[in-house]
């Protein structure tokens, strides 16, 4: 039994993040066309902290409109495919 309680400890305390991206709402791909479920290629273009750029397929998690007084954002919580 310790053994167990043991290996659910060790699980809780592990991190699980997933990452998350914030995207403007009106450019390509537009809102709409994509929704939960759907798998996507994201491509982080080359910046002094990644100069290799990064690119990857998540599986969309959740969708969240994030606007709030500006042009429409939207934050594409993922998990990888």
């Amino acid at each position: 039994m310790q053994g167990l309680t043991n290996a659910d400890l060790e699980a809780l305390s592990q991190s699980n993040v997933q990452p998350s991206f914030d995207v403007s709402a009106d450019t390509d791909p537009q809102f709409g066309s994509y929704s939960v479920g759907d798998e996507a290629l994201f491509v982080i273009d080359p910046e002094p902290q990644s100069p290799n750029g990064r690119e990857g397929v998540f599986r969309i998690v959740s969708i969240e409109n994030t606007s709030v007084n500006g042009p429409e954002r939207v934050r594409l919580t993922c998990v990888e495919a």
